[in-house]
């Protein structure tokens, strides 16, 4: 089993789901684990956001990622996880979403900022009211966001959400972060 010590992604994402006080929070992640290995710049999301007892939706367009994501699941969940694979496009997905309101949303798929906006767009009507929105690959300089959460997290603010970027690894000068974004009604336990 991962350990969320040896990977600052995974650990945020731990760290997000256990911010949700919720027993079996709805989850959705638009773009899955891809690979049997973990690697730094690759977090695992699918492994680590099943690691709690949650209702876990893993949506990506690559039937070969999701059959991944789908074996790491029960290798790792101890079996307390209700996974549900999708194959499809996260924007069209979460337009059509018609379950119980989503508690924690990670978007990792596209590196079109474009998408993860569309993506975030789609999905605000369906999030909770103390709903998580996290966005990796975000490398933040100075008042400019670059990277997957380009466009959606000043979106976000100007929507009344707060934001957090956290970096997730160093290599030489560049960053990676993840961005955890709330609302207001959200307790503000993952800034400490």
């Amino acid at each position: 089993m991962p350990t969320a010590v040896h990977n600052p992604k995974g650990a945020l994402l731990q760290k997000a789901l256990l911010s949700l006080n919720k027993p079996a929070p709805m989850v959705v992640e638009i773009g899955c684990a891809r690979s049997m290995n973990e690697a730094p710049t690759d977090g695992w999301s699918t492994v680590y956001l099943a690691q709690h007892e949650s209702i876990l939706w893993s949506v990506d367009i690559d039937e070969e990622a999701l059959a991944i994501a789908k074996l790491l699941v029960k290798q790792h969940s101890q079996g307390h996880v209700i996974h549900n694979i999708v194959c499809s496009d996260g924007t069209s997905f979460l337009s059509q979403w018609n379950y119980p309101d989503i508690d924690l949303l990670y978007l990792d798929s596209s590196n079109d900022p474009l998408d993860t906006l569309t993506q975030a767009k789609v999905a605000l009507p369906h999030m909770a009211e103390k709903g998580l929105i996290l966005i990796d690959d975000v490398q933040p300089i100075g008042a400019n966001w670059f990277g997957k959460g380009t466009m959606a997290i000043p979106f976000l603010v100007q929507q009344g959400w707060k934001c957090l970027i956290e970096p997730t690894l160093w290599q030489e000068e560049n960053c990676w972060a993840m961005a955890t974004c709330w609302k207001e009604t959200h307790a503000n336990t993952l800034a400490q």
